[in-house]
């Protein structure tokens, strides 16, 4: 580990280094870390929320409506867009914040001084090191619930430390599959590998071949295992470019807003909505904390004149659900602008969107995953006649802006690192 920090910018930058090392799956790290700093995870009630897509909003959403029921309420996502802070928020009254620069210096601080005492072999990644240093943020501020937001697959995730007493899984499509399997199958074996004995497992809109393994994995746990999709009846869905509204019903009848854009976003709230009542959530703090919900980077509108529409979509599942949204935008010309990584099933992405778009500007991240704008643009105007190359991030921007005109629309997605890296952070790291 790097020597110790005292102040919160030599803590990012000791943080950065880790990055540079990726990220090894596996518990054995994570495990020896949490014991040297008291077990904080043993003082949290722990919902695990994995998936493909949708596992960051359906955090978002369940801590809020955790706080809006009058719990405090930490939040662990990532990755971050702007403030590597982002990742780990307390929910509480009704208001997320984040943790301070202060108080994150303190925790790293803490928690490196443990990890130093550690052999080599067992020195955690960056996503373990800030696992543990969200857990022990939460025990420290005597949060009620500990909502975690897996990193990448379940088995072998860090979270999986912690007991999780619940377990949410919004969705689940081919991703990452020379880690968790080549098959729809094996990638939700590992997903519901967080499961634990008894738990509760949510579900949303699932394949067969998923669906039938998870329930598999879970009745072999004696977990049970409710489908949000099933037991959720919606209606009067109205869908906005900034939300949507619709009604719900499954033990009470709930009239849902939703500030997080995307139809895709009902699904999520539906699965929000079951863990919620499942916890003992009153009706009006369920409705209260769905609407105050907010995520940043899904659906979420950055300007206008052009509209500008920013987009964590990384995957072909998460493609497929962007343009969809696509038809509550009328504005045109429709310019995309697209950076993505080469680990990502590129083709099947653009499979859903290319033939949508006037006009696609193809960018390329400064991180050492990311594809080359060459071989992205190839593949882009095999269905979309006007590709052009701007590598830069932020001046791929400006480029779609100028060809959307006033009266446009821009759309970027790709990659939540490129979108990082667009607005300006100077702190990109990796997982």
């Amino acid at each position: 580990m790097p020597s110790s920090s005292t102040s919160y910018s030599q803590a990012i930058s000791e943080i950065r280094k880790l990055s540079f090392f990726g990220s090894r799956p596996g518990l054995e790290r994570i495990s020896a870390l949490l014991p040297l700093l008291g077990h904080p995870e043993k003082n949290l009630r722990v919902i695990s929320v994995a998936g493909s897509n949708g596992k960051g909003s359906v955090t978002a959403m369940l801590s809020s409506c955790l706080s809006a029921a009058g719990y405090r309420a930490g939040a662990y996502t990532s990755p971050h867009l702007i403030d590597f802070r982002e990742r780990i928020v307390i929910n509480e009254k009704g208001d997320g914040k984040k943790i301070t620069e202060r108080e994150f210096a303190e925790i790293y601080a803490k928690t490196k001084r443990a990890a130093q005492k550690l052999s080599p072999k067992l020195q955690p990644t960056l996503f373990e090191l800030t696992t543990a240093m969200a857990l022990l943020y939460f025990a420290e501020r005597k949060c009620d619930f500990a909502v975690l937001e897996a990193g990448l697959g379940g088995r072998l995730d860090a979270t999986n430390a912690a007991r999780a007493e619940m377990v949410v899984i919004p969705s689940i499509s081919l991703e990452h599959t020379q880690i968790l399997g080549k098959t729809l199958r094996e990638i939700a074996r590992e997903k519901a590998g967080l499961v634990k004995k008894g738990a509760l497992v949510v579900i949303g809109e699932m394949d067969e071949e998923a669906l039938h393994e998870i329930n598999r994995v879970c009745g072999a746990k004696g977990a049970r295992v409710i489908e949000a999709e099933r037991e959720v009846r919606l209606g009067g869905i109205k869908l906005h470019k900034l939300g949507s509204e619709f009604l719900a019903k499954r033990t009470h009848d709930y009239d849902i807003h939703v500030s997080l854009a995307g139809e895709q976003q009902i699904l999520n709230a539906s699965c929000a909505l079951c863990a919620s009542e499942e916890l003992g959530l009153p009706e009006k703090a369920i409705e209260k904390g769905l609407k105050a919900a907010r995520i940043t980077g899904r659906m979420q509108v950055l300007s206008r004149k052009p509209l500008v529409v920013l987009d964590a979509a990384h995957n072909p599942g998460a493609f497929s659900v962007l343009a969809a949204s696509l038809s509550l935008f009328k504005e045109r010309p429709l310019v995309f602008v697209l950076g993505m990584m080469k680990d990502k099933d590129i083709p099947g992405s653009l499979a859903h969107i290319s033939s949508v778009f006037d006009a696609i500007v193809v960018n390329q991240p400064k991180l050492a995953r990311a594809a080359s704008a060459k071989s992205v643009a190839k593949l882009a105007s095999c269905a979309c006649k006007r590709v052009i190359i701007v590598k830069d991030v932020r001046k791929s921007l400006a480029a779609a802006r100028k060809l959307a005109g006033k009266s446009g629309c821009v759309v970027v997605a790709g990659s939540i690192y490129m979108l990082s890296e667009m607005l300006g952070s100077k702190e990109v790291l990796g997982q």
